[in-house]
This record gives C-alpha cells, sequence and structure tokens, in this order.
C-alpha cells in the first residue's frame, strides 16, 4: 500500500475558521498516526475573492494551533496551466464537451427546475452537439460528460460503501468561458499530482467527490 498522504485545502477567501481547523486535525492526526504526510494546499484559483491576508493568516493560524505541514505550501494558482491541460486532454478523448448554452438558457432550465420544486441539473443539449453546428459567436464553457447510466459506489472509511446513481450527477463545468478552470477539475488533478491517498472532508462534500472521482477514472 502506498504512504499514506493527506491534506487540507483552504481557499483564502477569508481567515481560518473553527470548521477548517477542525478538518485540518482531522488530516493531520491520521496521517500521523500512519506514519504518512499532511501536506498544505491552497486553492486560490478563485482571483476575486482570494487574497494573500488570508492567505498568510491560514498558514500563521495552523502553525500556532501546532499543525505543522510537511514540504511547501502547495499554491494552486501556479498549476493553473496543468490544469487547463488535463481538460483539453478530456475533451480531445471525448470525455468533456463544450456547451454553448447561454446565460439566459441555464437561468431558464434553473427557473423551470425550481418550478418542479427538483434540484437543478443541466440538462445536457450539448452533450451531443456536432461541432460543425456550434454557434460561432459565443465562448463556450467545457462540461465533463458524466455517464448517464449505472451508478458509482465510493469506498468511505466511515461510511461504508456508499452509491449513488449515475443519472443524479451532472455534466458539471471544469472549464469557465474565460478558460479558467473550476473547483472540480483543479481539486481533481491537484489530488492525482500530489498522490493523496485519503480525503477527509465535510459530508457536504460527497456530491464533489463523486464528480471527482469521474475526473480521476478519465484520467487514467
Amino acid at each position: 500500500m502506498s504512504k499514506v498522504a493527506t491534506r487540507f485545502a483552504p481557499s483564502p477567501t477569508g481567515p481560518l475558521h473553527i470548521g477548517g481547523v477542525r478538518t485540518a486535525l482531522f488530516n493531520w492526526l491520521y496521517s500521523k498516526n500512519q506514519k504518512g504526510s499532511f501536506y498544505l494546499r491552497i486553492e486560490d484559483t478563485d482571483k476575486e475573492r482570494s487574497k494573500d491576508e488570508y492567505k498568510d493568516q491560514i498558514i500563521k493560524s495552523l502553525k500556532w494551533i501546532g499543525i505543522e505541514h510537511d514540504g511547501q505550501e502547495y499554491i494552486q494558482s501556479t498549476k493553473i496551466n496543468d490544469h487547463i491541460k488535463v481538460a483539453n486532454e478530456l475533451l480531445k478523448n471525448g470525455f468533456a464537451y463544450n456547451c454553448y448554452c447561454s446565460s439566459e438558457e441555464i437561468e431558464e432550465q434553473k427557473k423551470r427546475s425550481k418550478q418542479k420544486k427538483l434540484p437543478y441539473s443541466y440538462n445536457r443539449k450539448c452533450r451531443d452537439l456536432n461541432e460543425k453546428d456550434a454557434p460561432k459567436n459565443i465562448e463556450p464553457v467545457l462540461r465533463f460528460k458524466s455517464k448517464i447510466d449505472g451508478n458509482s459506489v465510493l469506498q468511505d472509511l466511515v461510511q461504508g460503501e456508499v452509491q449513488i446513481e449515475n443519472s443524479t450527477i451532472e455534466d458539471f463545468v471544469i472549464l469557465r468561458k474565460d478558460g479558467t478552470p473550476t473547483y472540480n477539475l483543479s481539486a481533481s488533478v491537484d489530488d492525482h499530482q500530489m498522490n493523496m491517498t485519503h480525503i477527509i472532508r465535510g459530508d457536504d462534500h460527497k456530491i464533489n467527490t463523486f464528480k471527482q472521482i469521474g475526473i480521476y477514472i478519465a484520467m487514467k
């Protein structure tokens, strides 16, 4: 089995809070118990909200608490070119597609979902669109082509085997219209490059976990 490697990956969009401390502590304790490594990754790809003052506060606060990470801080924004490269490879290999739906169309889809009291999920309008038929005056986003049939399985060390119907996982955006990567793409690529063995985080990230598993499998 590979040496255990965990990480704490805060976004510097605000100061470190008690929930973040708890997540960092769990990851740090588990890695040390298993004689593994614990890494700090600063997920600063949100250009508008990320600030150096918050990054510095997070790093200093963890040191003050006594949670020491191995190696240098991993700054996500320095790896954006790697994320974009993977996205283009996913497109080339048929695991992603360009979506030309306008903001108005997406808002209309969300409105209809709300009226039906259903959670919003992109309707996959552009999933099988031939690029020859694509509009010429619209900058597309890049969406991951999630599986539609069957189930996905997550082996969780706390909850056991967790299953989800693939049809409930939307074709989510991995590159925005301006070409910048989204959270699920960047986190997946970074975890892969950092050789993470265990991801310890809140249950609210469960759907993101399944999305990231999809990207992980497609990268192999």
